[in-house]
Order: structure tokens, then sequence, then C-alpha cells
């Protein structure tokens, strides 16, 4: 379910924070949001009752479109027969997810859609181990040039450099930070934060948070050292990893490991 609001002025920065959260994560808990935004776990849960009540947020699903840009794929799934009983099937699981925007038939055996997603070969993987009846499925992104009437503008490098810059001087402020990685991409008009915390926050598990700074599609994933490592013992962690450069560290140690774990992924 998609819930758009078009006026926001009425909610504290503290909503609004918890609103996205809740965006990129509708499964997250109030446990992980108040341990991201340094407040009490009882000041989260009333804080989202309360923008229950206010009509803010129904079923912790908030759609901000702008953000979502890049993130958008076309997708075609293909199915080994003609079957109306396999596109049904197929279309009860696609109706369950928020990420699937829109889906439709071209005819008795694909399925072509669109859908918010980063990971297109998880995506892929995921339908295919789900319907052994699936032969492929292909992804593709999508270049939006324009939304709701206005043209989806495009930022040069440097602003976007200025932009991760004045982010991760907003995120060191946080104590359990120890070093923020980057990667802009031009081309998508994104820019990529990895956000590097204490090991001791591991069992939280990555948080992925976006939102959109001047036009420019803002990426946060919030992870640990150690996180890292187990990353990087898969294919596809290891390639989700590979751009990423320095963009800050908390000192010398930590610039320091850092380099040595980009210099890792870089020859793996």
């Amino acid at each position: 379910m998609f819930i758009y609001y078009s006026s926001m002025e009425h909610i504290s920065e503290n909503d609004w924070n918890i609103l996205k959260l809740l965006a990129e994560d509708p499964s997250i808990t109030t446990t992980q949001i108040a341990h991201i935004l340094g407040v009490s776990r009882q000041a989260v849960s009333k804080r989202i009752k309360r923008l229950k009540e206010k009509g803010f947020l129904r079923k912790y699903v908030y759609l901000d479109i702008l953000s979502m840009i890049t993130l958008t794929k076309r997708f075609k799934i293909y199915i080994k027969e003609d079957s109306l009983e396999l596109i049904k099937e197929v279309f009860k699981y696609l109706s369950s997810s928020w990420r699937i925007v829109a889906f439709w038939t071209l005819n008795r055996n694909t399925i072509e859609g669109i859908v918010l997603i980063d990971n297109t070969e998880t995506f892929k993987r995921m339908l295919i181990d789900e319907f052994p009846f699936i032969s492929r499925v292909e992804v593709e992104a999508i270049r939006i040039w324009k939304l709701l009437g206005g043209a989806v503008k495009e930022a040069d490098w440097d602003i976007m450099y200025k932009i991760a810059k004045n982010e991760a001087t907003k995120i060191f402020k946080s104590k359990s930070v120890k070093a923020v990685l980057y990667k802009i991409d031009l081309e998508d008009n994104v820019i990529s934060l990895l956000v590097i915390r204490d090991n001791r926050l591991t069992r939280y598990g990555e948080i992925r948070i976006n939102r959109t700074v001047k036009n420019t599609c803002l990426t946060l994933t919030y992870t640990t050292y150690s996180l890292l490592k187990e990353k990087i013992r898969r294919k596809f962690g290891r390639m989700s990893l590979k751009g990423y450069k320095l963009l800050r560290a908390r000192d010398v140690r930590d610039a320091r490991r850092i380099k040595r774990f980009l210099r890792l992924v870089s020859h793996l």
C-alpha cells in the first residue's frame, strides 16, 4: 500500500526522520529507530502512535516519489508454459510487495511491471527460487526525465561531492560512527554513503535509508566492520562494495583499516 502526502509541514524533524526510516524498511523495529535517532524506544513508540492518529502514517509505508526515482526498474517474468493459473499465482505474490509499483500481462506466459529496487540480482534470484515454473527474469533500469510536470534535474560531480561531505559532517555527530565511504553515480544522479559504525551495533543488521537532497537521490547504508567482513565473503556482497572511496574517518586507525578493506575488495 502506498501513502503519498502532499503536505508535511505540521510534523517535527524527528517525526519526519521516523517516516523516512519506515519508508525504507517497513519491518524496522522501534528499538532500531531509537538507536539511529538517539532517542528512547518509548519516545519512538509515542511518535508513531501520534503519526497514525494524525493520518500521516498507515501500515508503516510512506512513499517519497522523488527519492525512489533511481530505484525504478522495469521487469519481465517469463513463464515456461502458457498458463493463466500460473500467471495468477505470480500475481498474488507480486501484490504482497510494496516495492512492486505496477504489473501487467503481455500474453499468457509473460508478466511485465515496475519495481523499486537497487539489487536486481537478488530480485531475480528470489522470483526464480520461489517459482520453479519461471524460466527467466529480465530487469532493466528506467531513466525518468520528467515527473509530475517537472524535469528531473541532474547534478554535476562537484555538487554531489559537496552534498556527500555535508551529510558526512552531520553523520559524524554520532560517536558510534567510525567512517563514511562514498560512491557517486553521475548517470543515475545517485550518491551512496556507507556509514560504518561500532561493532556493538552489529546485532541491528544493515539499515538503508533513501531520501532526496537537492534533486539528488541519497542512499545511506548503516553497517559495521563485522557486517562488511561477512559481505565480502559473498559474490554479490563484494560487487555491491565496488567503487566506494573513503570520505571521512574517525581517526588514523579507522582510516588505515578502511583503506586496507578497500584494497581487499578491489582485488577480489
